[in-house]
Order: C-alpha cells, then sequence, then structure tokens
C-alpha cells in the first residue's frame, strides 16, 4: 500500500538517517483501523533476543489462530495494542476505511485479482494434499474489521467509522492537531502519510514499547519482567515530509513528483507510455531490479537535473516541467491532481466517485423452529439455504446472503457449529503444535467461510440491533476445525465396500469392448433406454444392473454442482439417493454427444433422466460399419495464429492466450504446441477445473487425426486414461 517500493527503499536507504525518538506523553495518536488489523494478521514472532530491525520469519502463533478466524484471539490482540499505547501516554483514535473510493478502480481491481489467485492456490493445495502447508494463503477472517470496530469501542476508544477511505481523514486530523501546536502522530502501515504536508507518520514495523530493559513490539503482550504499573515508553521512527527530503536528496516538490512517478495507489496502474513521450523511455522496467531499484532510478534522474525540475503543475518559469501537461492520459491526468491535492489535505469533492459501494440490504425469512438470533439464523441458511436474501442496491435480482460450499454443509459441521455457537472452545494449549493444521479439509473451509459470511451480512444490517453479537461469539475457528474433526471420528460416514463397484472405473483402452447384454425377458420388468452419448461421471461405475424403477424427483444439492435445484433422486441401493439437476445432464450431454459411452449404458444403475427417455426404443437393426475413430480438424479462429503462438512460446516462459469462447485455447493450442514445439519427449499439461470440461475437452482432441494414442485424461478418484505414448494430458484441478 502507498508508493510503490518507497518502505523498503528507506529501510535500505534511511536506517542513519537521526529520526528515532521517544513519542510524546500525551500526545494523539490516528491509527489507521485496516492497518492495524492486517499488521496483527501478518505479524511474525522474534526470540527474546532478537532486534527490532532483524527481520522475523517464524509466524506468530497468535496471528496463525487469528488467519483461521480465531475472533477471540484477536479481539485479545487490538485490546492490548491500544492498552500499551495507553500506558506509553499515549491517546489512541481508531479509523476504520468506508466504501466509497476515489479514482482506485484500478488497484481495487489488482487486489481482488490478487484474492482470487490466492484462494485457487489454496484449493488446489488442499486437493493435493498439501493445505496444512498452506494456510498462509488462507484470506482475511471475514468479520475481521467488525471484531475490531467492537474491541475499540469495548476499550473505550474513539472510533471514526469514514464514508470513504481513512487516509485524508486521519492526516488532517493529524495536521489540524499540529497547527495548534499540540503533538500527533499517524500510526499506519502506508507509506503514503510520508507525503502528506504537516503530519508525522509511524510505521507499525517501527514502534517498539520500552520498560527498564525489556524491548517488545506492539503485536506482542509485554515481556513477563514487565509489573503491571511499570512505566512504558514508545519509541519509533517518525518521518515527515521534510525527513523525506534530507534522505533522497530532493525538495519537497521533487519529492511528491518522485512519488507519483513511482506509482500510488492512484498512478501506479498505469504504463510507462502513459506519461508522455518525455518520461516513458526513463519510467520503463526493461532494466528490472523491482519496485525499489526502479524508484531509485527516478531519484537519481530527478536529482541529476537531466529530467528538469518538473512540478505538479503550475508554470514554468523556473526551467522546470509541469509534469501535469507530460502526460497523455486524461485519467492520469486526473490521477496526478487528485494525489496533488490529495498531500497538501485539499477539497476532493471535485473528483468523481469510482462508485460508492454500499452494504446490501439484507432480508430473513425465518425458517420454522429457528430463533431469531444471529447465529442461529445464520446457521440456518448455510444448513437450509433460502434463509437470507440480499437485495443488491441497483440490481434487480435477489441473491443467498452466504456463500454456500460446493461440498454442502454435512452433519458433522452444523453439529461442530452449533457447539461453537453454546459457547464450547478448544484451548490451543490442549492441541499439540501442528496437530490443528492436520486436521483442517478443503470442505470445513468452505463451510466455514459461509458462515461467516452469512454472518457479517446479519451484522452489518442492523436488523438484530440492541441483540447484535461479537464476531468472538459467533464463530472461532481453531474450535470449529477441531470439533469437526472430533465429530467425525464419533459418527464417521458409512463405510464404502469397493466389491460393490466390481471391476476397476475404465478398462483398459485397447480391450475389445464388451459384449452387449442380452435382451431382458418379456416377464421381467422393461428397463429404461440408455440415452445414446455417455452417461454423467456420477454414473461411471461397473455395478450389477437393478431392475424395477427407483427414480423420483426432487429438489436440493446437486451432487455434481452442489446448486440447489430440482432433478432425480438414485433410490437405488447403490446410489443411496443421491439427486443429480437436469442442468448438469444437459450440460454435458451438450458437450459431449459426439463422444462414444466411456462404459456400456447397461454398467450404470443410475436411473436416467425422464427427459432421456420420452423417444420410443429404436427397432432391431443390423449393427453398420464402425465409424472412423480419427476425425480431420476442424477449422478454429485461433489456427490463423498458429505460428505467433509457436514463436512466443519459444521466447517466453509465460505466454497469455486471450480468445472468445470457441475459438480453440483448450481444445486446439495444446495439439499446436505438441505437434510444433515439443521435442519427442516433451509433455503438454492442461488442467480444467471440471471434471466435466476436462472429459469433453479429452473425447474431442484425441478424435484428431495424428493425436489420439497422445491424448490422455486424468481425474479425481484415480481415474487414468492414457497409454505409453501419450503426451498430452487434460485432467482436473489437484490431479497429479
Amino acid at each position: 500500500m502507498g508508493v510503490s517500493g518507497l518502505a523498503s527503499w528507506l529501510e535500505e536507504h534511511g536506517q542513519d538517517h537521526a529520526n528515532l525518538q521517544e513519542l510524546a506523553h500525551g500526545a494523539e495518536i490516528h491509527i489507521d483501523g485496516n492497518g492495524l488489523a492486517w499488521h496483527l494478521l501478518l505479524a511474525k514472532r522474534r526470540s527474546a533476543t532478537q532486534k527490532l530491525d532483524e527481520p522475523a520469519a517464524d509466524p506468530n502463533a497468535a496471528s496463525v489462530a487469528i488467519r483461521l478466524a480465531a475472533y477471540a484471539a484477536f479481539g485479545d490482540a487490538v485490546d492490548r495494542a491500544l492498552g500499551t499505547l495507553r500506558r506509553a501516554g499515549l491517546v489512541p483514535t481508531v479509523y476504520l476505511d468506508g466504501r466509497a473510493t476515489r479514482l482506485k478502480a484500478a488497484t481495487l481491481s489488482s487486489r481482488q485479482e490478487e484474492r482470487a489467485d490466492r484462494w485457487e492456490r489454496l484449493q488446489a493445495a488442499f486437493l493435493d494434499g498439501r493445505g496444512a502447508a498452506a494456510l498462509d494463503l488462507l484470506p482475511e477472517p471475514p468479520m475481521m474489521l467488525d471484531q475490531l470496530a467492537a474491541s475499540v469501542e469495548a476499550a473505550g476508544v474513539p472510533l471514526v467509522r469514514c464514508d470513504g477511505e481513512a487516509d485524508p481523514e486521519i492526516a488532517h486530523a493529524a495536521a489540524s492537531t499540529l497547527a495548534q501546536g499540540r503533538q500527533a502522530y499517524i500510526l499506519a502501515a502506508d507509506s503514503d502519510f510520508c507525503l502528506y504536508a504537516g503530519v508525522v507518520y509511524v510505521p507499525f514495523a517501527e514502534l517498539s514499547l520500552h520498560s527498564g530493559a525489556a524491548l517488545w513490539p506492539l503485536h506482542e503482550p509485554p515481556p513477563p519482567s514487565v509489573a503491571a504499573g511499570e512505566r512504558v515508553v514508545a519509541v519509533a521512527r517518525c518521518w515527515r515530509r521534510l525527513d523525506i527530503c534530507e534522505v533522497s536528496g530532493l525538495d519537497e516538490r521533487m519529492v511528491v513528483v518522485w512519488a507519483l512517478l513511482g506509482g500510488n495507489d492512484f498512478t501506479g496502474g498505469f504504463p510507462a507510455a502513459a506519461w508522455g513521450a518525455a518520461l516513458a523511455p526513463q519510467l520503463g522496467d526493461s532494466a528490472g531490479g523491482g519496485s525499489r531499484a526502479r524508484l531509485e532510478r527516478i531519484r537519481e534522474g530527478l536529482a541529476s537535473g537531466l529530467w528538469g525540475m518538473p512540478a505538479v503543475d503550475g508554470d514554468e518559469d523556473d526551467g522546470g516541467l509541469a509534469l501535469v501537461s507530460c502526460v497523455e492520459s486524461a485519467q492520469l491526468r486526473e490521477a496526478v491532481l487528485f494525489s496533488k491535492a490529495l498531500y497538501e489535505h485539499g477539497d476532493l469533492s471535485g473528483f468523481p466517485l469510482d462508485r460508492k459501494r454500499e452494504w446490501d440490504e439484507v432480508e430473513v425469512l425465518p425458517r420454522r423452529g429457528v430463533p431469531l438470533q444471529l447465529g442461529a439464523v445464520a446457521l440456518a441458511e448455510v444448513e437450509h439455504g433460502n434463509v437470507i436474501c440480499r437485495h443488491r442496491p441497483g440490481a434487480s435480482s435477489v441473491e443467498s446472503g452466504a456463500v454456500r460450499p460446493r461440498q454442502g454443509c454435512m452433519p458433522w459441521h452444523a453439529a461442530a457449529l452449533r457447539r461453537v455457537l453454546a459457547g464450547e472452545r478448544v484451548p490451543a494449549q490442549t492441541l499439540p503444535a501442528g496437530a490443528l493444521q492436520a486436521m483442517i479439509r478443503w470442505d470445513d473451509v468452505l463451510v466455514a467461510r459461509s458462515y461467516q459470511a452469512a454472518c457479517r451480512a446479519l451484522l452489518r444490517s442492523g436488523l438484530f440491533g440492541a441483540v447484535l453479537s461479537a464476531p468472538s461469539q459467533l464463530f472461532d475457528g481453531p474450535s470449529f476445525y477441531a470439533i469437526c474433526y472430533d465429530e467425525r471420528q464419533r459418527h464417521p460416514p458409512p463405510p464404502v465396500d469397493p466389491a460393490a463397484y466390481g471391476p476397476p472405473l475404465v478398462p483398459p483402452l485397447l480391450s475389445p469392448p464388451p459384449p452387449p447384454l442380452p435382451p431382458p425377458p418379456p416377464s421381467s420388468p422393461r428397463l429404461p433406454r440408455a440415452p445414446k452419448g455417455p452417461v454423467p461421471l456420477q454414473a461411471m461405475r461397473i455395478r450389477p444392473v437393478v431392475t424395477g424403477t427407483q427414480r423420483r424427483q426432487g429438489s436440493g444439492k446437486c451432487a455434481e454442482c452442489g446448486g440447489k435445484h430440482r432433478g432425480e433422486h438414485d433410490d437405488s441401493e447403490e446410489g443411496g439417493g443421491s439427486l443429480y439437476c437436469m442442468p448438469c445432464w444437459r450440460a454435458y450431454a451438450e458437450q459431449c454427444a459426439s463422444a462414444p459411452p466411456l462404459l456400456p449404458p447397461s454398467s450404470s444403475s443410475l436411473p436416467l433422466p425422464s427427459s432421456f427417455l420420452r423417444s420410443p426404443p429404436a427397432p432391431q437393426r443390423t449393427p453398420a460399419a464402425p465409424p472412423p475413430t480419427t476425425a480431420p480438424m476442424a477449422p478454429l479462429p485461433v489456427d490463423a495464429y498458429a505460428d505467433e503462438i509457436v514463436q512466443r512460446a519459444r521466447q517466453h516462459r509465460v505466454s497469455l492466450i486471450s480468445g472468445a469462447t470457441g475459438c480453440g485455447k483448450s481444445s486446439r493450442v495444446p495439439l499446436i504446441l505438441l505437434e510444433r514445439l515439443c521435442s519427442s519427449r516433451g509433455k503438454v499439461m492442461v488442467a480444467q477445473p471440471r471434471r466435466i470440461a476436462a472429459y469433453g475437452l479429452y473425447q474431442r482432441a484425441k478424435q484428431v487425426g495424428s493425436a489420439g494414442g497422445k491424448v490422455g485424461l486424468r481425474m479425481g478418484s484415480d481415474i487414468r486414461i492414457e497409454e505409453p505414448g501419450t503426451r498430452l494430458w487434460y485432467m482436473t484441478t489437484g490431479c497429479k
């Protein structure tokens, strides 16, 4: 956050700067609440002999628990930090960001993409069996800021909820206090505060507490040697704009230009070409080295005078260069002027809002027997659905309030949530080191996030008013995961008999097709006719044929997509009443209609949907000669770019291909790379998020004339379709 690379640049070049001082007793300290929450979440543990300026590599035990949504531990950390600042004689005020932003859409979009990427990597780690080692990829707990607000208010510390970003209000309040002759500091983790006029900025990482010979950072409790009434002193590096000028060798006007060229939250998302022909060559990142090295190159160029003496705006009487006049992009020009007004405490109301992100209006449709308590309503939403409805401003549709897990809320999840709501907690000291991480499963994570999302929607709706609960009373992540593990051990799901599934799931590719089954005798009940083409993946099992109609319509969570739809149950002994929705069947049939069935239709006991059974059985005919197994390539739009794709793949380790749906990105590009780029030992892996997509692409690719034996398939449940000469695999996420 802040100016890209400035914090690390100051660590390298500002260590010898004499700005380490004791914070004045009785001074105001204005705290960025969002920054405090992230500081406690990402804190590292330090040894007793380690200096504060030495990097800490071990994760703090409290921060690991907070990452797992231990809201009580997070609340204790917030209360402890505020109490320590008060013991040091400081007067804290906490600010929280609002939903409205200005000229920050690109930055917010980039952060959202980064969160989505981390979530995908976390899912892949769990599916690969590496979930315990990848918990640092977990996003922040959904109710983290709600717990921070509850803890701040419980501690009696003033809490300011801003409509937009809190930074301008924090800087204005601190500058006003300093202008009145009283001391004030800004405690945050945003290097932008170094550039605000008339403020004193203290980074979280550079604040330490002292009492006698004891020394500790803000996110850790005082050592046992510090008595309860002993005096505490806060010491920190205090940064003003003048300090940045002394370290960088630039004047105040040049420092602001340096930060804007380096890229803050408003100008950092623009390419170098947007700055104009005069500055683009100097701002290019061709030399590499990261944001800190790029910032240093810009500083050297400004200090040497090779770029002129640019001002943000104004005249050029001093021989300088007006930065605004160089910018060719209108959006970047507006971002530059906005940043200048921001750093000078100017009026920002004239700049457009990205969009005022209002909270959704929440409506609760109570179920019979569910008490009107916040936790109970959230549990009913996750367990049954259709309890919390969100009315999004500006949208005509109504959406479910909780992000429902794909796997569904299993009985042990509901039992664990009820025990947590009843106040049951598992002390962390009762679990061996690393034992809790090994207990967590992916479906546990999904249910926990869904429940917390429902609780957050209810907390911010204001529907429960006086009976508002703190997040620490509604959920405790470590306890939930430990209780889920206990419930699974006490009430395990019924074991599956492997003998009931017969021979292996997929027969060898080179084995002859099984002989057709004889027609049933006239006296036996008539079996429904199997459809042409493949059957759903859930039904790809070789089991004895179960005669009689064992199908009924119903609604619920589909065993394939997890959505709540109408469909048909499999009430056979092997099917166990599983429900499959019609959209999943239709989507599978549309994608794989031209592919031969993976198994004979009669090898599955799953009744077929009624929409496939309406046509009468076809008359017996003499079987025609089998069609050829290969077909020529049909032209696709991506074929026109085959040479360019191969050339880019040879020149770069990573290449991104963007194209419309159906242009051949997943089906044709792997074949192009396999035939024209890979050597005889090269291999191509194509990952797909769903089994249906992976199987459909495999069927299409293997029908191409020259690729038949080179294409394979790997999916969950140890499904492998491959030969010794296979070099192209379509697979689902998590397969090896």
